[in-house]
């Protein structure tokens, strides 16, 4: 399995649901099965365009974000960020680039952050670049572990997750293919 056969995605959000106004986007492309990353893309999107493209925002969420380091709320905050049509544009040509020859074979992974992206691929009138049949969810993984035994919560500190999508996403890599490797080893 090649590392550009699964793409782990993370978003930042100011809502919750499908509907949520993404500030940001992280991916990295890797191999479940070893942990091994690929090719990596981060990209703050401007809040503004995330909510005139029909993104919504909510007062918890928003009161999270008020309650995080200075450099997390500065990175979402900064002037001249560029619109989510663009930011979507722009994943969809990095992950074309990057990936094997045929896209629909692409599996995308998240917590949950398949529907909230092809949402907003939807509502910017964009064709989300992967098949929604090759959606995977870190969730399951994750409650896949436990039955294992898999304690993921000390297998690294969420606090080294919490700097942005990028670091999210590569913080699920590693809980991904923690997992995947007991699941392969208990198996055998």
């Amino acid at each position: 399995m090649k590392p550009r056969e699964n793409l782990m995605v993370d978003l930042e959000t100011m809502g919750m649901g499908s509907c949520a106004a993404i500030v940001a986007i992280g991916a990295v492309f890797f191999n479940p099965a070893t942990g091994e990353t690929g090719a990596a893309f981060y990209q703050a999107v401007d809040l503004s365009s995330s909510m005139s493209a029909g993104g919504t925002v909510n007062g918890e969420t928003i009161k999270w974000w008020l309650c995080q380091s200075n450099e997390a709320r500065a990175t979402i905050a900064k002037k001249s960020l560029p619109l989510i049509d663009n930011v979507l544009r722009e994943l969809h040509f990095w992950a074309r680039e990057n990936a094997q020859e045929r896209m629909d074979c692409l599996k995308v992974w998240g917590k949950s952050a398949n529907f909230v992206l092809r949402g907003a691929y939807e509502r910017s009138q964009l064709v989300p670049f992967w098949h929604v049949g090759n959606d995977r969810d870190v969730h399951t993984i994750i409650d896949m572990g436990i039955n294992l035994g898999v304690n993921v919560q000390n297998d690294l500190s969420i606090e080294q997750a919490r700097d942005n999508a990028l670091n999210c996403a590569l913080y699920q890599v590693h809980h991904v293919a923690n997992i995947w490797q007991k699941i392969i080893q208990h198996e055998e």
